[in-house]
């Protein structure tokens, strides 16, 4: 599996305005996450750099083959391509 290694920098993009009204409405998502650790200072987390935890990783993917098997749909059969850069465990 290869990785992709390059980022884009979201601020490049987007004003300042724009990532604001981003983190406030990623912030009251996250509010009452119980998979969010409570050691996380939400407010803290640029948008570009929050990573998703191997347990975490692994318990969606779980209950992705659980739910695709009650399709009679395996997983073995396809292929998963990581939706973002950072520690490939999502």
């Amino acid at each position: 599996m290869s990785v992709v290694s390059d980022t884009v920098v979201l601020d490049q993009f987007c004003n300042d305005d724009l990532i604001e009204a981003a983190k406030t409405k990623r912030n009251k998502s996250w509010s009452h996450n119980v998979l969010i650790p409570s050691w996380v200072e939400v407010e803290d987390v640029p948008l570009d750099r929050f990573f998703t935890r191997p347990e975490v990783a692994a318990f969606c993917y779980e209950n992705l083959r659980e739910v695709m098997a009650k399709d009679w749909v395996w997983p073995d059969e396809y292929t998963f391509v990581e939706p973002g850069v950072g520690g490939g465990v999502l």
